[in-house]
């Protein structure tokens, strides 16, 4: 809190508020979400409303083709595609499409897109092993776990340059440089605009909580473990954002206890994750 009474949170839904473009996603990406937390709707409903996006239902198909899915025949048919997917899948690409379109050209966007989806990729496929029951959804958790970054860089360039910079220079907490540069920090931004675009509450708190899992209770808590044990795989694999701290160079042990997942099963989700980002960042190209 700051000398005259504004929160952190303040200042996070300030900023966001005053970027009103940015933060409205597409219209179709809108109505989908509004498919998915409306239970009532059908699949048939979501797949009218993806076929009018020429270019969502190619993403879609590409995306279902990919390594990602690894389905042994191609699926042509985009209401098969979604069938197969699930209103959640559908709604994960779609939101991912519409980042992929934030994503500006620049060094610190290139690398935030690359990791964002490293992580979702080994998010999911962490919770396929420990058998979370919706790793669609978690999937979309690890890719927005960062997204708070993408609001600083679109709102001051040269204020997040600057916490860059000290980042690597110094080392200190990057939290801590957000805060003194910006007012808040990239949880904050991030959860804002989760709430923004009326994302599952769960996850606006898994994006608000990563460095510290464990400290959550309830659903959240074994989400966040799943989506801070990928960041630190992805930042391994070679998609870091920004420098990491030591502590965050291997998956915290206690973490990884969390979810209950044997060591040779975090391996192997650490040696696909450079073929999966390759593969969905191909399918989710413009």
């Amino acid at each position: 809190m700051s000398g005259n009474g504004t929160t952190r949170a303040d200042i996070a839904a300030a900023v966001v508020a005053s970027m009103k473009r940015f933060a409205m996603l597409p219209e179709v990406t809108l109505r989908i979400i509004e498919v998915v937390r409306d239970q009532r709707r059908t699949i048939r409903e979501l797949a009218r409303i993806v076929s009018t996006d020429p270019a969502l239902c190619m993403r879609i198909l590409r995306v279902v083709n990919s390594a990602f899915y690894g389905l042994p025949r191609s699926i042509a048919s985009i209401e098969r595609a979604i069938m197969m997917l699930g209103a959640e899948g559908v709604m994960s690409i779609a939101i991912a499409a519409s980042f992929g379109r934030l994503i500006r050209s620049g060094a610190f966007a290139r690398e935030l897109w690359q990791h964002s989806l490293a992580v979702a990729c080994a998010t999911k496929s962490l919770a396929e092993v420990a058998r979370l029951a919706n790793s669609s959804e978690m999937f979309l958790c690890g890719l927005v776990h960062d997204i708070g970054f993408l609001v600083e860089l679109r709102h001051d360039p040269a204020a997040f340059a600057a916490v860059a910079h000290e980042r690597a220079r110094s080392g200190r907490s990057l939290g801590a440089i957000e805060e003194e540069t910006l007012g808040a920090n990239h949880a904050d931004f991030g959860r804002e605009l989760c709430d923004q675009w009326q994302l599952p509450p769960w996850i606006g708190e898994v994006v608000g909580a990563l460095d510290a899992p464990l400290e959550l209770e309830g659903p959240s808590r074994i989400a966040a473990c799943t989506v801070n044990v990928a960041d630190a795989l992805a930042a391994a694999a070679g998609f870091a954002f920004l420098p990491v701290p030591d502590e965050r160079a291997a998956p915290d042990p206690a973490v990884v206890a969390e979810l209950g997942i044997a060591g040779r099963d975090v391996d192997a989700i650490a040696a696909a994750i450079p073929e999966l980002t390759a593969e969905l960042c191909a399918a989710l190209a413009a």
